[in-house]
């Protein structure tokens, strides 16, 4: 049976990504193992627990997200830090 106009439309609509810049955020990339620590460094920061100044908390997140495999900048960081929820 040949695909139908619509049925390639439907195909070529789900393989483009919605993102502007064709990738997912790092914080929905990162493995399922790494949420939970995710979700706590978040609520930290929303907390207030992590100081007040952005880019230094989001400097020493950095570092410390790479001692587990996630290696993303400062900026990364802070775009995340914006977001309402952590995922």
């Amino acid at each position: 049976m040949a695909e139908t106009p619509a049925d390639v439309v439907a195909e070529l609509k789900a393989s483009i990504p919605t993102n502007p810049h064709g990738l997912r955020p790092w914080w929905e990339r990162v493995d399922q193992e790494h949420h939970e620590l995710l979700a706590a460094i978040h609520e930290a920061w929303r907390a207030g627990e992590l100081g007040a100044k952005q880019i230094t908390a989001a400097r020493r997140i950095s570092q410390k997200l790479r001692t587990y495999g996630i290696t993303i900048g400062e900026q990364g960081v802070i775009a995340w830090l914006k977001r309402p929820t952590a995922l």
